[in-house]
């Protein structure tokens, strides 16, 4: 249902900004008539969107009795600036919260368990990106590659575990903070491709697509335990508003 209203919301922004683009010569000083052909400097703006995470690793639990493994819808928001050099580069950052999430089910002869792993992150990205603007204020594309650093702030492991006998009670342990078994830093390469419509003179929306890959195994068990080599990963759908020409 999440992806399903954002799909819709952007397709409507897509029709509004087609809908100014066609009648801005009645309105002037608004739908970029105002802004510059060739802009530089600096943009700040705040983007929501939704993420599919998952992570990928060596072995979680005992490949015998693991049944399904499955990614997890997650929502994501944060702020963004930029600073275009040319009106084909320029660099951008910000501050994001990013959750990361997977379920995963494991059967026995004793017990069948569903467990849901939860991480929250704050991540600063640097990207560097490659607009294709046309010479005017029109909508444009653009293209992105880059990396960014994520710290811990928490991790939360739910599970149920169901016995095989069906008149026995299910046993639920939930929000179990487990923020000491990962790393604190993860990192990683990130691109993307994002799609800027003009709304006014300084203000433009942004439609983005990313994905992300982990490299540092987030795995920080005691001694004594198997460290499985484990890496997050994720692709996010977002919009953004951004001031700035």
């Amino acid at each position: 249902m999440k992806i399903r209203f954002l799909f819709l919301l952007l397709t409507i922004t897509v029709f509004q900004a087609q809908a100014q683009n066609k009648y801005k010569h009645l309105y002037p000083g608004y739908y970029g008539n105002g802004s510059s052909p060739n802009p530089v400097g600096f943009r700040i703006g705040i983007n929501a969107g939704i993420a599919r995470t998952d992570i990928s690793r060596d072995l979680l639990v005992n490949p015998d009795v693991e049944d399904s493994y499955n990614d997890v819808y997650q929502p994501v928001v944060g702020l963004l600036a930029q600073y275009a050099f040319t009106s084909k580069f320029m660099i951008s950052s910000g501050l994001n919260f990013k959750p990361m999430a997977v379920d995963y089910n494991t059967t026995s002869d004793i017990e069948s368990t569903v467990t849901n792993y939860k991480k929250n992150y704050i991540e600063v990205p640097v990207l560097f990106n490659v607009t294709f603007r046309k010479g005017s204020y029109q909508a444009y594309p653009a293209l992105y590659a880059g990396g960014s650093v994520s710290y811990l702030v928490n991790a939360n492991m739910d599970y149920e575990s169901i016995t095989p006998d069906t008149n026995a009670e299910p046993y639920n342990e939930d929000n179990k903070d487990i923020t000491d078994s990962y790393n604190s830093i993860d990192f990683g390469p990130v691109i993307g491709v994002s799609y800027y419509i003009p709304i006014q003179t300084s203000v433009q929306l942004m439609m983005d697509l990313k994905g992300y890959m982990g490299v540092p195994n987030i795995n920080n068990l005691p001694d004594g335990y198997e460290r499985p080599y484990t890496i997050n990963t994720g692709v996010a759908l977002s919009i953004a508003l951004i001031w700035g020409r």
